[in-house]
């Protein structure tokens, strides 16, 4: 009977919580870390997006992969956040190119970014690089 209880908290609690929806300091939590203006804690975020969005949908070469399909500064659509342990990492995969994902950051929190061969690069040393048509917006902390 034990294990019968044990196993329904493992496998049914935490579908529960990612239904929960996304939390109010999403944007704040995860923009301001991506931007480089927070620590980036690897087992926090970790554990922050499989609360609310479930386990992540990749794992590879110490990263990785949670599909979040939320906004961040407002009106950036993102599709996936991304993290990775060593070094510590955090990025998003936005739905825009790097120059229109730096113009709502921008607009948004005021950091600019300065571009040179299509990467971009802010004062906090976040990075905007192209991924495909899209952009990932990225912190790597050593």
């Amino acid at each position: 009977m034990r294990y019968l209880l044990l196993a329904w908290f493992v496998l049914f609690v935490p579908a529960a919580r990612a239904s929960e929806g996304v939390p109010s300091d999403f944007s704040t939590t995860i923009g301001n870390a991506v931007l480089c203006l927070d620590k980036i804690e690897p087992a926090y975020f970790e554990s922050y997006l499989q609360t609310f969005f479930g386990p992540p949908y990749k794992s590879e070469g110490g990263r990785k992969w949670y599909r979040v399909k939320e906004l961040l500064w407002k009106k950036e659509k993102i599709s996936d956040v991304i993290v990775g342990e060593v070094p510590a990492f955090l990025a998003v995969i936005a739905e825009d190119s790097p120059e229109e994902a730096a113009s709502a950051i921008l607009e948004s929190g005021g950091i600019p970014y300065t571009f040179d061969n299509n990467m971009g690069i802010s004062p906090e040393f976040g990075q905007i690089a192209p991924y495909g048509r899209m952009a990932e917006v990225f912190c790597l902390q050593n």
